[in-house]
């Protein structure tokens, strides 16, 4: 039994992947594993290891529906939760967009709460627009 890397030339014969647990069958003439690790068997161990992965899919089958309905039903309920959280992940951290407004008050504490012509200036011309657009 030899150990082959998926993605690879290889002769005939039957091939146990390690990780899909499904025996893959090439043809004599030779082909290409899907990915993965598969272990090389020869014909006769055939008879022993898919009855053995066979039973224990059906073992272990009432388990595997236990278990995706207990999943569905936590990530149902904890669903909403992950997606505010991921949210609120997205807004906070050291990339914040530059140019930006953020409102967190930064500039005012810096500047000492001062009021600047500027400022002035810009809050007399939205009050103008709001008044002309009440009109």
């Amino acid at each position: 039994m030899m150990i082959t890397s998926g993605n690879s030339k290889v002769g005939g014969g039957y091939y146990l992947s390690t990780s899909h647990w499904n025996v893959e069958v090439v043809p004599a003439e030779g082909g290409t594993l899907p990915g993965g690790r598969f272990l090389r068997l020869p014909f006769p161990l055939l008879f022993a290891v898919v009855p053995v992965l066979s039973l224990a899919f059906l073992m272990f089958l009432p388990l595997i529906g236990f278990a995706l309905l207990a999943y569905a039903v936590a990530s149902r309920i904890t669903g909403g939760v992950t997606h505010h959280a991921a949210a609120l992940a997205a807004t906070v951290g050291p990339e914040l967009a530059h140019g930006a407004v953020y409102l967190t008050g930064a500039k005012e504490e810096e500047q000492g709460g001062e009021v600047t012509p500027e400022l002035e200036a810009l809050e007399r011309e939205v009050a103008r627009r709001r008044a002309q657009q009440a009109a």
